[in-house]
């Protein structure tokens, strides 16, 4: 095989692939290249470079000799029936040392004391996407983590490939072409026998805008989650951007233009951009001053804070000049913001909703900090000398007082900050107290009293004898004592597996593990004992690997556990892993069924499920495997024929096909992720629908599905069709009417607007300047009844057109109604 170069773009897109971190482009400006519409371009280790004067789209290889090296990979690019692939282009890539999947969360992210007690590290990815949204564009915009290139070459006609002179470890393995794309992660060893299953895969689609208008020259970092893989891309001149077509899961979108916000999106095979594409904001700065009693300070350490209400929590720290002042940047418009000002014991504390006004500014005045002091006694008013007083705000980061009481039980904590804080009040042999203040409600002393546990103390192991660390054990019922009234008494073991757990009240208990590796069994015990050993068992494990229809390795899917007759409440579930592997366990001996469900593009795509006979001691091993789908093709256009895009589309099996398929497990309160939504010209695919009956929908802001007048299937009442993947019906159009809108203002008679009045008897309207915007899908003539108080009614006859809107202007009421 020998590299060569290859037009594979037209003058809007370029295929996404990596030649060991260098993209030859033509060594135009970014501009030029705005201007011509390139839209798309990859890099796998350094930032891209302009060489030479080339062809837009064109790509030079440069393998790399490494004779040192004799690892080699080997193998073929085929279609997904089979036929190999001339021309596509294969990569191999490993690990940077660091990596995005492992990035934790911010110190100060909601969630990090409890997940510090339970001893588990928070990562941003899986629990504090919006937290730690600035770090994360830090961590993109500098390229930390970015996958290393190995090897990259170009299947033969006989579709076959050879990357040699790899490192050791563990490789993912990447195949693309403008028609679809493959990958295979964790590939440890030599293969000469890899097989490499081209899909149409993931294509990122969308427009960049900001205040209301294309942003083109945009520059977009898609960064893929599990392998550390960067592609680089520029927004066209009218903003638009096309990426892909790239493996299927998890990547996040980084948007960036100068004098802009950069805008952060998480995307994968189940969720795709949203409706109005890629939006960026102005970024806002806000300034003020740090005084103490009217004078300047200088060297304050002052916390930008942004409220988690508005989902994007962040925050920033700066220090004041000379001049008191301090400053921030990047802000955005609209958002709830708090700051706080440290100095030598001085704190203060201000909330402010940021906008737009010049020369804002926020003085922050500091004053004394408070300090939280008192005693600490047991029930028989005696002191408690060595007691443990810690404090944990609402807003976690940086290091937080703790003391100990002296030989009398007193202590004094601080200081404390301007948050909401926990306290937490500890001593051998007395149950925790726990209680939240406001430090700025402060009144000590206080008198803060501790009640005797009966202690349950010993050591915890598995079925084998082995101290079993880190479980969580509690006890079966909650306490009713007023010291930790509705609380379960638990603990977490240490690294012997031993555990002291604080039992309320004295008498039988009952102990259970809250351990994906232990089963729930409830463990009798007695309050006070001591010296307990504590056997944990573990049940059946069910272990195995989830495959596409071609045999290739399933990542991120559901795979569900649940006794037979109750399926449709899984006993234990986890994801498959980057090989497809899962296992199971902690369950009772039984009768269970075993399934995957995953949701892509979509469509729900489940497994069959497998029956399995569990017993105590035995390992069981499966494969599952998703069926051959079947496609769907179809169009989404308006009432009145034209092509919609940015639709999204969603289906439903239902009901289930026969007794034998197994449930469909729900999206909870969110809803079903939004995974495919219609391209420029309306149309769309469905991919991997299985035979069973579908519900169909598309949902678009300021439009109404219509199933009635929609084809491919039959209308359910207003609110989905129902097809049949594979009967004759499969190309689906679909019918979104777009929302017509009657607006105008409504007057009493002395021509004053009327700020509270209802529409149709129904539809109340509250507005200081009398204005309504009444939403309608009916066209045609139609009565808007208007109520308001104190006058006589007022009907009046509008005729609405199709699709349209229509200004009624100023109604004026009739004269005032007379008792």
């Amino acid at each position: 095989m020998t590299a060569r170069h290859r037009y594979i773009g037209g003058a809007s897109t370029i295929l996404a692939m990596s030649v060991l971190g260098l993209i030859a482009w033509d060594a135009y400006s970014t501009t030029g290249a705005v201007e011509r519409g390139v839209e798309f371009a990859a890099s796998s280790h350094a930032t891209n470079r302009l060489q030479g004067a080339v062809s837009p789209g064109t790509v030079a290889l440069h393998p790399v000799a490494r004779p040192d090296r004799r690892r080699r990979i080997r193998g073929t690019v085929v279609d997904t029936r089979g036929a190999p692939l001339a021309g596509v282009h294969v990569s191999a890539m490993s690990r940077a040392d660091e990596s995005l999947a492992e990035l934790p969360c911010p110190d100060w992210a909601p969630g990090a004391w409890e997940a510090l007690l339970e001893e588990k590290p928070r990562r941003l990815l899986q629990d504090c996407q919006w937290a730690g949204r600035d770090a994360l564009t830090e961590w993109l915009s500098s390229r930390r983590g970015e996958a290393i290139p190995q090897a990259e070459t170009v299947t033969d006609g006989d579709g076959a490939y050879l990357l040699d002179g790899l490192d050791d470890g563990a490789l993912s393995i990447w195949a693309l072409n403008e028609e679809g794309a493959a990958a295979q992660q964790d590939i440890l060893g030599i293969h000469d026998d890899l097989r490499l299953v081209l899909t149409p895969g993931l294509r990122v689609e969308g427009i960049v805008s900001g205040g209301g208008a294309p942003l083109p020259g945009t520059h977009l970092t898609l960064v893929s989650v599990t392998t550390g893989r960067y592609f680089d891309g520029i927004a066209g001149p009218d903003g638009r951007f096309r990426m892909g077509p790239l493996p299927l899961g998890r990547y996040v979108l980084l948007a960036e233009q100068g004098g802009w916000r950069p805008a952060l999106l998480h995307l994968d095979e189940a969720t795709s951009l949203p409706e109005d594409g890629v939006r960026l904001t102005r970024p806002l700065n806000h300034a003020g001053r740090v005084l103490s009693r009217g004078n300047p300070i200088s060297g304050a350490r002052v916390e930008l804070f942004v409220d988690f209400s508005s989902e994007e929590g962040s925050l920033q720290v700066a220090t004041s000049d000379a001049k008191g002042q301090f400053h921030f940047s990047g802000l955005r418009e609209g958002h709830r913001v708090t700051l706080s000002a440290f100095h030598e014991g001085m704190i203060a504390s201000a909330q402010v909703t940021l906008d737009e006004r010049d020369g804002a500014e926020t003085e922050l005045e500091l004053r004394p900090a408070p300090f939280l002091e008192g005693v600490v006694r047991d029930e028989a008013r005696q002191s408690i000398s060595g007691a443990n007083i810690s404090w944990v705000p609402q807003r976690l980061g940086g290091i937080y007082p703790a003391t100990t009481t002296t030989l009398d039980g007193r202590f004094r904590l601080g200081p404390l900050g301007p948050d909401k804080n926990q306290i937490t009040v500890s001593a051998p042999g007395y149950l925790d107290a726990h209680f939240y203040l406001d430090s700025l409600e402060l009144q000590s002393p206080f008198d803060i009293t501790l009640f005797r546990a009966e202690l349950i103390t010993g050591v915890a192991v598995d079925e084998h004898g082995a101290p079993a660390p880190n479980v969580t054990l509690k006890l079966n019922r909650a306490c009713k004592h007023p010291a930790s009234f509705g609380e379960r008494p638990q603990t977490t073991t240490d690294t012997a597996g031993r555990f002291e757990l604080k039992a309320c009240s004295p008498g039988p208990w009952e102990m259970e593990a809250v351990d994906e590796r232990f089963l729930p069994d409830a463990i009798p015990v007695h309050a006070p004992s001591g010296g307990l050993r504590i056997a944990l068992k573990q049940g059946p494990t069910v272990t195995g690997i989830l495959l596409d229809e071609h045999g290739v390795p399933v990542v991120g899917a559901d795979v569900f556990l649940a006794k037979r007759e109750e399926r449709g409440s899984p006993s234990r579930y986890i994801s498959s892993d980057a090989q497809g592997h899962f296992r199971l366990g902690a369950v009772p001996p039984g009768h269970y069924i075993v399934w995957a469900q995953k949701h892509v593009q979509g469509v729900t795509r489940l497994t069959a499920a497998q029956d399995l006979e569990l017993r105590d001691g035995m390992a069981t091993q499966v494969e599952l495997r998703f069926p051959v789908g079947l496609t769907v093709s179809g169009i989404v256009v308006t009432a009145s024929g034209t092509p919609l895009e940015g639709v999204a589309i969603q289906t439903s099996r239902f009901p289930q096909a026969d007794s034998t398929e197994p449930p469909h497990i729900g999206f909870g309160c969110g809803g079903p992720p939004i995974g495919v939504r219609t391209d420029a010209s309306g149309r769309f695919v469905l991919r991997g629908l299985s035979s069973a009956p579908h519900a169909v929908w598309a949902t678009k802001d300021g439009h109404a599905f219509k199933p009635a007048r929609s084809m491919g299937g039959t209308h359910h009442d207003n609110d989905w069709i129902f097809m049949k993947p594979g009967a004759s019906e499969n190309d689906l159009r679909l019918v979104l009417q777009r929302i017509s809108f009657v607006r105008g203002r409504l007057l009493g008679p002395d021509g004053r607007p009327f700020p509270d009045y209802v529409i149709n008897r129904e539809i109340g309207v509250f507005s200081l300047e009398g204005t309504f915007l009444f939403p309608t899908t009916n066209h045609g003539q139609m009565a808007l009844i208007f109520d308001a108080p104190g006058v006589a009614s007022r009907t009046v006859t509008v005729d609405v057109p199709l699709e349209e809107d229509v200004d009624l202007g100023d109604i004026h009421m009739p004269t005032v109604l007379h008792p």
